[in-house]
């Protein structure tokens, strides 16, 4: 399984709005079709958006509050807390050390991005830092103070944020952003996939499958019988050796390309879908599979090599998780030598920071 980027907790939510991720899984026609797959379709969108200009950075006292040292930077009691509330949000319980233990270690990886930059002399360009630091600030301090139901500020609080620690973080997270997109490695070369690494990790991590869909949505019980009964027919003729390819042309409601099929990896399909199809042997056929969308007979296919090497899509994405990977195992390297020093101060803080958990969590169940 492909290791993943510890997520910077609130950071994302706050961003989320300027995301372009997608949400459900995509509707019909080509509702089965993965963002990242193979069929013939790229979507590309520009923001025009006027950027408002961005205010001052605000310090609270915690910010000029020094409680350590990780790898020689100096952490503030704002990131201590930052890190502790929102793990004690994510685990639950009452054992403040497995949120302490994972503050320190989310707090080491953000120290690990920069010690990384430095050994491969990356930073970030003026016109990235305005872009990609500067503008999102500005556009989402602005976005909440024009909402009515809450504020900039408002938000901050809800995630145990400051203004400079937010700033602080997005950076960060963009560094992180260049760092892996650029894929350096040992030495401070950017790493170029070869084809057969794109080869090695798309047939260790995608399937390749065609399927005849008999749709469902918005069909009563009747209608719904009908069509269980046209699948169970087409699934007859598909085991008893009839084309399949055939049967896709003349049956299937889907608008999937019938010589190409689907060549998809983990959480782009509904779920039923996606388990059937890897749990398929080449050139097996599998029974009804009922979805959301409705009944579907799926078929799994050997790899094309040649079809991956030259389409863009696959390729980009396999560079991308690739290199992702690369990043995520020298990052995780680099954070376990960093030495941490307490300052004679942490206890006091940290214990402060438990008790402001404590008696959040008194007031939620009294609220409740």
């Amino acid at each position: 399984m492909i290791k993943k980027i510890t997520i910077l907790l609130a950071v994302s939510v706050l961003l989320s709005i300027f995301s372009t991720g997608c949400s459900d899984k995509k509707d019909l026609d080509n509702e089965l079709e993965p963002d990242n797959a193979s069929n013939g379709s790229e979507n590309d969108a520009e923001d025009t958006e006027e950027i408002p200009e961005l205010p001052e950075t605000v310090y609270t006292e915690n910010d000029g509050i020094i409680v350590m040292n990780v790898g020689g930077e100096d952490i503030s009691a704002a990131k201590l807390r930052y890190y502790i509330l929102n793990y004690r949000d994510q685990y639950g319980g009452d054992d403040s050390s497995l949120w302490e233990t994972a503050a320190v270690e989310e707090i080491k990886n953000t120290v690990a991005v920069e010690k990384l930059a430095e050994k491969y002399q990356v930073s970030l360009t003026d016109e990235v830092k305005k872009t990609n630091v500067d503008d999102i600030v500005a556009q989402t301090i602005d976005l909440y103070n024009n909402d009515e139901s809450t504020s900039y500020q408002a938000e901050l609080d809800r995630y145990y944020m400051t203004d400079a620690l937010f700033r602080e973080l997005q950076e960060n997270m963009v560094l992180q952003s260049v760092m892996y997109t650029d894929c350096f490695t040992e030495g401070g070369e950017r790493y170029t996939a070869t084809d057969e690494d794109i080869l090695e990790y798309i047939h260790d991590n995608y399937v390749r499958v065609k399927h005849i869909l008999i749709k469902t949505a918005d069909l009563d019980d009747e209608q719904k019988a009908e069509a269980r009964a046209r699948a169970d027919k087409v699934l007859e003729e598909a085991k008893n050796g009839t084309s399949f390819e055939d049967l896709v042309t003349e049956y299937s409601e889907d608008g999937m390309d019938v010589d190409t099929g689907y060549y998809f990896t983990f959480g782009e399909m509904v779920s039923e879908f996606e388990d059937k199809s890897y749990e398929l042997e080449i050139d097996e056929i599998s029974d009804i599979v009922e979805s959301p969308y409705g009944y579907h007979i799926i078929k799994r296919y050997a790899m094309d090599d040649n079809y991956i090497l030259n389409n863009e899509t696959l390729r980009a994405a396999a560079i991308n998780e690739i290199c992702l990977n690369e990043y995520v195992e020298e990052l995780t390297t680099e954070a376990s030598e960093l030495a941490v020093e307490y300052k004679d101060n942490y206890e006091a803080v940290k214990a402060d920071i438990i008790a402001e958990a404590s008696a959040s969590s008194e007031t939620s169940d009294t609220a409740q």
